[in-house]
């Protein structure tokens, strides 16, 4: 998938919003689906890639979230989480 800008360049760099997910453009390449839902007790937020769930907000002060089996460049993951 190749993400255009108004002017009809590829991106290189940024963020493409779908509904409600979203993608990470980074060196051209897109990562992504990036989505969320509310968890079933409506206490927290899980956290999703390519509908695979990959972390979740436990708290106000805490975030638990691991991308790596997904092989995602560490930038990318801190622009998703």
């Amino acid at each position: 998938m190749e993400f255009q800008n108004v002017v009809g360049h590829t991106m290189n760099y940024g963020l493409i919003f779908e509904e409600s997910g979203f993608w990470v453009t980074h060196h051209g390449t897109n990562f992504g689906l990036f989505s969320y839902q509310f968890s079933h007790d409506l206490e927290g937020i899980e956290l999703y890639y390519q509908k695979e769930k990959f972390g979740e907000f436990c708290s106000e002060d805490e975030l638990c979230a691991d991308l790596k089996p997904f092989q995602i460049p560490l930038s990318v993951s801190r622009v998703a989480t």
